[in-house]
């Protein structure tokens, strides 16, 4: 078995695209102290080991890529890595489908219109060790066997807006750690094995606009959270949720019902009506933009 399948290092403007990668023993593929560096629609499946590793670095483009069968299907980490973006991903079977974490982590990355995905991965998207200011937007998560997201470690300010989770067996989202200043809104977490939302520790500055429904431990973890601006315990009527069908019937109470307050707007994107529609998909277009 090859090590790595390919690697750059301390580089920048590089492109990998359209390349396989199947069985390196350690990482397929690795970017290391690399600057606007673009891996685009590869497929990777590495069992047991690494699929895409961003170690260090700035500015870097990770998408359309599919990922499966890794043990961190993409994973950042390091100190000195900041401004990644990962969008467009397809990612299941793996471990971990999105993994952040390090010493001191990766700051300001965008997780964006990702499809992570069971079953035969455990969680969704964890972010941990001191990562900090991170964005994760826009993303499907649904049927990995334990948390949809998972935020843990002392990183504060992680963005969790407009994300549709689904049927994971543990919690839709899992807040630990000690950090505060987090925000959740315009997400929907439905029928997850644990809670919609668990505040296991670590604080909220913001958690709004989010639709939870028919979680298996409950839709919310605290009486706070329950009580909270613009929370519905509502089904946000998915199209066909069991066949990854996360589209709003015309019928949903989630359709124009997100909120762009308190300087969100940036992040959101482009919507059809008076206000964005909860979740993922927006009503009116093709796909979720990346």
């Amino acid at each position: 078995l090859q090590t790595y399948g390919a690697t750059i290092f301390d580089t920048r403007n590089v492109e990998i695209r359209r390349c396989r990668f199947l069985s390196n023993s350690t990482r397929a593929l690795y970017a290391k102290v690399c600057t606007r560096c673009s891996i685009v629609s590869n497929d990777v499946r590495n069992p047991g080991n690494l699929g895409i590793v961003v170690e260090a670095g700035y500015s870097n483009w990770v998408f359309a890529n599919t990922v499966h069968g890794c043990a961190d299907g993409i994973a950042l980490n390091g100190a000195s890595i900041a401004s990644n973006i990962l969008s467009g991903n397809r990612l299941f079977s793996n471990s971990v489908g999105i993994s952040l974490a390090g010493a001191p982590g990766p700051r300001r990355t965008f997780i964006r219109s990702n499809e992570v995905y069971g079953p035969g991965q455990a969680t969704g998207i964890s972010i941990s060790s001191s990562s900090a200011s991170n964005t994760v937007i826009r993303n499907r998560i649904y049927r990995n066997s334990a948390d949809g997201i998972i935020i843990g470690g002392s990183g504060n300010a992680t963005r969790i807006l407009h994300n549709s989770i689904s049927a994971n067996g543990g919690d839709g989202i899992r807040l630990g750690g000690s950090g505060s200043a987090h925000i959740a809104v315009n997400n929907i977490s439905l029928s997850n094995g644990g809670y919609g939302v668990n505040q296991v520790a670590s604080s909220f500055g913001r958690f709004a606009g989010n639709v939870l429904y028919g979680n298996g431990s409950g839709n919310v973890s605290t009486a706070s959270l329950a009580a909270s601006n613009g929370v519905l315990f509502l089904n946000p009527g998915f199209s066909n949720a069991a066949s990854a069908n996360f589209r709003l019937r015309p019928t949903s109470p989630a359709i124009d019902r997100g909120t762009t307050n308190g300087g969100l707007g940036a992040f959101v994107g482009p919507y059809t009506n008076v206000a964005p529609d909860i979740g993922a998909d927006e009503t009116g277009f093709a796909q979720i933009p990346v």
